[in-house]
């Protein structure tokens, strides 16, 4: 039986948002085992109207989602909002991105699978090596290139792989100083947090 999906997209005058969608639909559009049922771009990545596309999106399927990607963390706790008032929050895998204090959390409780997360420190040397190569007149290394929408033209670009973030490397987030534990081992999740060992 093939799973039906939602997707709830970023803004629509973010290219960022453009970019996330186009890869994920790189990804799973040639895969055959899932119906997209719905999907919509939520305007300046608003949460509250992401929880109102998202309800709009679960009554015209009648409740028949199984799945949904959503585009970043803020985004993903509005649909979890909306399934946990149906009562089927942790029972729908959603996806998320940032790595959040409150994404994290719903990823311990279980209501969301996992969020992007794309560490800080490796942006933070990549740029440093690229300006240090150019102060001392050299060619950076570089080992691919993305489009300039605003000039219309490719830029060379040191790409960096995310890191998909589950329940059992949660830890990875806060030992990098992304997250702190202060934050995300609060109340009903402090007991997930002691059992994988996150202080």
């Amino acid at each position: 039986m093939e799973a039906s999906i939602a997707f709830l997209n970023g803004s629509p005058d973010d290219n960022n948002a453009t970019l996330f969608s186009e890869g994920a639909h790189e990804v799973l559009d040639p895969m055959d085992n899932y119906t997209q049922v719905a999907e919509q771009a939520v305007p300046e990545w608003d949460n509250q109207q992401a929880a109102t596309i998202f309800e709009q999106m679960y009554t015209q399927a009648g409740g028949d989602i199984q799945g949904v990607l959503a585009a970043n963390d803020g985004l993903a706790n509005a649909v979890i909002s909306i399934l946990g008032r149906n009562n089927v929050a942790g029972t729908v895998p959603v996806t998320g991105q940032d790595a959040t204090a409150e994404g994290l959390q719903n990823i311990l409780a279980g209501r969301q699978c996992m969020t992007v997360y794309k560490p800080i420190q490796d942006e933070a040397q990549a740029l440093a090596d690229l300006a240090v190569a150019l102060v001392n007149g050299e060619t950076p290394e570089v080992d691919g290139e993305v489009e300039d929408t605003e000039a219309d033209r490719m830029v060379p670009a040191v790409l960096l792989d995310p890191v998909s973030i589950f329940r059992e490397n949660v830890s990875q987030v806060i030992e990098d100083g992304y997250q702190t534990a202060e934050d995300v081992c609060t109340g009903e999740y402090a007991a997930a947090c002691t059992e994988l060992g996150i202080q």
